[in-house]
């Protein structure tokens, strides 16, 4: 009996891990999604796979969506934000995920002209940074997906040492951990 219960715990061990081996580098492939420029032949948000031996895979085309140049995913990964660079008023776009798919839920400004950056920090507040505008604007997500409108927009001054420098560009606006109580804007 004693060696009837060892050979069974045994083969389980054993079609446990041959099961684990033969695991399709799919199942446990790490899920990333890619803004990109459309007009000329790009639609919007993809999404890709990176499996164990470091190979992407794409998936296709999740969200038809303009311009949807930089993402960022909610602490909770149930939302992923799109910033859309697009001028003379950017947008930010909150997006449900599910599946392969992305599902829009709601709109707001960013604040400013071709936003490049988006940040969402641990109580769900939203930085945009606008590029062309120099600003940078603050919305919040609410638990369901939807974003507050505009709760404060900074217009930054100044000008380079270039012709192309004429005024302030935000390139990034990013949440430093909550116990600095510190934005930093570059």
């Amino acid at each position: 009996m004693k060696y009837l219960i060892l050979l069974i715990a045994v083969l389980a061990l054993f079609s446990c891990r041959n099961s684990l081996d033969n695991a399709s580098p799919v199942e446990s492939a790490i899920p990333f999604y890619i803004g990109t420029y459309t007009g000329s032949g790009s639609q919007g948000i993809y999404k890709g796979l990176l499996d164990n031996e470091g190979r992407i895979k794409l998936k296709g085309l999740s969200a038809e969506t303009e311009n949807p140049s930089f993402l960022a995913l909610s602490t909770t990964g149930d939302f992923l934000l799109a910033v859309n660079e697009n001028s003379p008023e950017g947008t930010v776009e909150s997006y449900r995920i599910k599946g392969d798919s992305l599902f829009m839920i709601d709109r707001s400004s960013s604040g400013g002209a071709h936003p490049c950056f988006v940040d969402i920090d641990e109580n769900n507040y939203v930085l945009t940074a606008n590029y062309s505008s120099g600003t940078v604007g603050l919305l919040k997500l609410a638990r369901n997906g939807e974003l507050s409108g505009l709760l404060d927009v900074q217009q930054h001054t100044g000008k380079g040492t270039t012709d192309r420098q004429r005024g302030p560009h935000a390139h990034s606006a990013r949440f430093e951990p909550a116990s600095t109580g510190v934005i930093t804007v570059l």
